[in-house]
């Protein structure tokens, strides 16, 4: 026997194997799409979003070297100032709405 005649017979069998069991199969793909279709249409849905912003700060008017010297220094204070503006409930639950 050689090796297409060999491998015609397995495939064969396995057609065989499957036609006799083909009700088992159906019903296990039925269970399982019914199962699946349940869930889907009874879990809660969960919304997942991020966004990234970016804050420009305004750019000052001509000034003297202190002035700019000291808006340079207060220049982090104004980020982090934004970012937990960005950060509280209150402009998480204006998004929401």
């Amino acid at each position: 026997m050689d090796q297409a005649t060999a491998e015609q017979i397995n495939f064969r069998d396995y057609l065989r194997v499957i036609l006799k069991r083909r009700w088992a199969i159906i019903a296990v793909f039925a269970v399982v799409v019914v199962s699946v279709t349940i869930y889907v249409y009874t879990a809660t849905p969960i919304y997942k979003a991020t966004s990234r912003l970016i804050i420009d700060k305004e750019n000052p008017n001509v000034m003297s070297i202190q002035e700019v010297m000291a808006v340079d220094a207060s220049g982090t204070d104004y980020y982090q100032t934004q970012y937990k503006i960005i950060e509280s409930r209150n402009v998480a639950r204006a998004v929401i709405k």
